[in-house]
């Protein structure tokens, strides 16, 4: 009998090492350098006192976290994830920092796990949703776990020709590396939803109604981790440029850095180092 990988095996095996390593590293970083998308996200979600909510992708917590103080004692949060140490993490700020509601993090995949019992009203993500193997069939059973007034929301990025996040540290890095093949259409990755007409059509096979794509344009700054150099080292760790560097020699993987350091020098501000980009506010109605 020929062996089948499970769904999304791929993203389980990255976020549960290397790939899970870097963004606990730098998950403070993170959540700062998102912090305006974070907010259009949790304004378009709102999730209400008493709701019933489930976080896709949820990470080290942020976002279930604050989904739990809006609900209150009588709502309830499930945050899941394919990263169990990132679910740890979750755990331990949750510990350090208790919710106004329930929250509860389980380490899952969103495609396949059984969120019958769930009955919940909303939905949500911070780039969490564009990575499965097969969306239709991740986004019917998150929709399983949704109420039929149940809603979606999610961020999702637009096209990368959008976002300085991307594009500066790739620029820089490609003049000491090698371009790499491109990426499919719609293939599992940053971009999958990049194109609206192709998340509605997903998201209606899926079994979701009203879908509305809403853009929304957004100045990041990148916190200053104490000079450009050592910023670009966040870049090396996270991003297009992690896996086309990490076979590299040591000197070239210097001077990729130096270039990203070099690039980033015009974007510095008082605060950091600007990044314009544009994501996608994702809403859909579960019936």
């Amino acid at each position: 009998m020929a062996h089948t990988d499970p769904p999304n095996a791929d993203q389980c095996e990255f976020w549960n090492g290397e790939g899970g390593r870097a963004w606990l590293e730098y998950h403070h970083v993170i959540d700062r350098l998102n912090r305006p998308l974070h907010r259009a996200l949790m304004t378009a979600a709102a999730p209400n006192r008493g709701e019933r909510v489930i976080d896709i992708g949820c990470g080290c917590g942020e976002t279930a976290m604050e989904s739990a103080n809006a609900v209150g004692p009588q709502g309830r949060v499930l945050g899941i994830d394919l990263s169990e140490m990132l679910i740890d993490e979750a755990n331990k700020r949750a510990g350090e920092c208790s919710a106004a509601g329930p929250v509860t993090f389980v380490a899952g995949d969103a495609a396949t796990y059984d969120f019958s019992d769930c009955d919940a009203d909303l939905a949500l993500s911070r780039f969490g949703v564009m990575f499965f193997d097969d969306p239709v069939a991740a986004f019917r059973n998150i929709r399983r776990g949704l109420r039929p007034t149940g809603r979606l929301v999610f961020l999702c990025w637009q096209d990368k020709a959008r976002s300085d996040f991307y594009n500066l540290p790739l620029a820089a890095a490609l003049k000491q590396l090698p371009t790499p093949d491109p990426v499919p259409p719609h293939a599992p990755g940053p971009f999958a939803f990049a194109d609206p007409g192709y998340t509605r059509d997903t998201l209606e096979k899926a079994g979701f109604t009203d879908v509305v794509c809403r853009d929304v344009g957004a100045e990041l700054i990148m916190p200053d981790l104490g000079g450009a150099h050592h910023t670009a080292d966040f870049f090396m760790e996270l991003g297009p440029v992690r896996r086309l560097a990490a076979e590299a020699a040591a000197p070239v993987q210097a001077a990729v850095r130096r270039e990203i350091a070099l690039a980033l020098e015009p974007r510095r501000t008082g605060e950091g180092y600007r990044l314009d980009v544009a994501a996608w506010i994702v809403l859909a109605r579960s019936k």
